[in-house]
């Protein structure tokens, strides 16, 4: 894992409780998944079912799974027995007795690594890609970046713009997921910064929406992959990193 921690810095105030967040592989053979598949709430299955193809039925029942076991441990509960409801664009929050927990979390899921977030009195977003080359990159960002970010990006040379371009998408999806709007939004409403080497990132707006406190952070779960987390709250926050391990029947066991 790259940029394993990103501490608070001399001055800030460290939070009590660290944003936590989880990545794992996609590919588990039958019996994980069906165990998967047990811990997931009637409309999720339902959910599940519509997913065409089959990957994509695999890349939810697991991810979903995950989601609800670091719940599970973070609310003292068994995973299956946590409810959840949906905002309008699509991102989960506790729901029924759950209700009064303020834990926000979010995931994201691309080909074989999902990734979430979970974080106690903050909202957080985050989003995760696999570095491709085989796009228009420049004429994507000239479709949803901001006008500076898609001529900062036609400025590059050839092989830089893959990187630049998932970096700057990853950040754009983590800060518009954690406002539970979506892409909706419109990614071309702010702009961030596009070097992929950047941990610590730069946000530039004059949103209303945007006018809080907003921090965004990225990191490489694995050199194929990229990730961005967005989090609105005044202080740095400790960023912990974990990686979810199978046990020999298929859950996840998460440290004590």
């Amino acid at each position: 894992m790259n940029n394993a921690n990103v501490a608070a810095t001399a001055g800030d105030q460290v939070p009590e409780h660290p944003i936590e967040i989880w990545t794992t592989r996609l590919d588990l053979d039958a019996d994980a998944i069906a165990a998967c598949a047990a811990l997931l709430s009637p409309d999720e299955i339902a959910r599940m079912r519509r997913f065409r193809p089959e990957h994509k039925r695999r890349e939810f029942t697991i991810t979903r799974a995950l989601l609800r076991i670091v719940l599970g441990q973070a609310l003292s509960c068994e995973p299956a027995s946590i409810v959840l409801c949906y905002g309008a664009h699509g991102k989960p929050t506790l729901a029924g007795d759950f209700r009064a927990h303020e834990l926000s979390f979010n995931v994201s899921h691309s080909h074989n690594m999902a990734t979430l977030v979970i974080a106690e009195g903050v909202e957080t977003g985050i989003d995760i890609e696999r570095l491709r080359t085989d796009a228009d990159f420049t004429g994507l960002a000239r479709r949803y970046f901001s006008a500076g970010e898609a001529r900062y990006l036609a400025g590059l040379v050839e092989e830089a713009r893959p990187a630049a371009f998932f970096a700057c998408w990853t950040r754009k999806e983590a800060l518009v997921k954690a406002l539970g709007m979506g892409i909706s939004f419109g990614l071309n409403e702010f702009s961030v910064s596009m070097d992929p080497d950047e941990i610590e990132v730069r946000l530039h707006s004059d949103h209303p929406a945007l006018s809080g406190n907003w921090r965004l952070y990225s990191f490489r779960p694995s050199p194929d992959y990229v990730c961005a987390v967005a989090v609105n709250n005044p202080c740095r926050h400790v960023l912990r990193f974990h990686e979810a391990k199978r046990d020999l029947h298929g859950v996840y066991p998460l440290p004590q």
